[in-house]
């Protein structure tokens, strides 16, 4: 095999090595979509079919206006049931309020703010499926948007990898707190594997509006093939120096 072959096979090799390890970054806010919800959507919101984690998950059914909010309709709505549970983005670039109860019920929802209720006996999920085999970075933080004193029993919230059999990182606020920051790192998924961004609430569903800040940065495992063509790369790159050295001419 000539030398031009050696080297573009290593080229390959490195090539494949390279760019197997690209990351991705996802954003649960900076990706919600409007349109679509489904099963195999790398997003998707979700509300359980009880109180427990288990994973049970079925889709939001409809995407409509959240009543009660000012501002612009379409985007102060969001994937939701007849109630609760619901799961919006505050689409319109300014802090929109909660007005539907009367005096003492307001509260702000702000701008660009991804919003989670869960319902009396349910969860309100935002869940990120995976493409791909990855390495996980998880950020996120969890805080109660209605400090209403009428509600003060606060929110329980999770982030789990399929169910709650899995927590990587769960706890509780009280009325008006939030989780602090929540840093999750080396999570190992397969593809197909889901996290779990969940509220639920910590007595009374009542007031338990919340807002979730969440990003992934996904490192994709190499497939056996790449790392297989890395090191055949590497082999024949070994090979080939040694070839190389004894076809220098010696000098007397």
């Amino acid at each position: 095999m000539t030398r031009l072959s050696w080297v573009l096979l290593c080229s390959a090799a490195l090539f494949a090595a390279t760019s197997a390890q690209a990351d991705t970054v996802h954003d649960a806010a900076a990706d919600f979509s409007t349109t679509v919800n489904t099963d195999s959507s790398m997003w998707s919101y979700r509300i359980s079919t009880t109180p427990a984690h288990d994973g049970a998950d079925v889709l939001l059914p409809a995407f409509g206006v959240f009543a009660g909010f000012t501002g612009p309709p379409a985007g102060t709505s969001g994937w939701r049931v007849a109630g609760v549970p619901a799961i919006g983005l505050n689409s319109t670039g300014a802090d929109q309020f909660f007005i539907g109860f009367g005096p003492g019920a307001q509260f702000t929802w702000p701008a660009g703010a991804l919003y989670m209720h869960p319902g009396a006996a349910t969860l309100a999920v935002v869940s990120w499926r995976s493409p791909t085999a990855a390495w996980l970075t998880i950020s996120a933080r969890f805080a109660d948007i209605d400090a209403n004193r009428n509600f003060g029993d606060g929110v329980a919230w999770s982030v789990e990898k399929n169910s709650g059999a899995n927590t990587l990182a769960a706890g509780s606020f009280a009325n008006g707190g939030n989780s602090g920051a929540i840093s999750l790192s080396n999570i190992l998924v397969a593809a197909g594997d889901r996290i779990r961004f969940v509220v639920g609430n910590n007595g009374d569903y009542q007031g338990d509006s919340s807002s979730l800040v969440a990003t992934i940065t996904a490192s994709p495992v190499p497939e056996p093939a790449s790392w297989m063509l890395a090191l055949a790369g590497a082999c024949l790159l070994l090979r080939w120096r040694p070839a190389a050295a004894s076809a220098r001419p010696r000098h007397a």
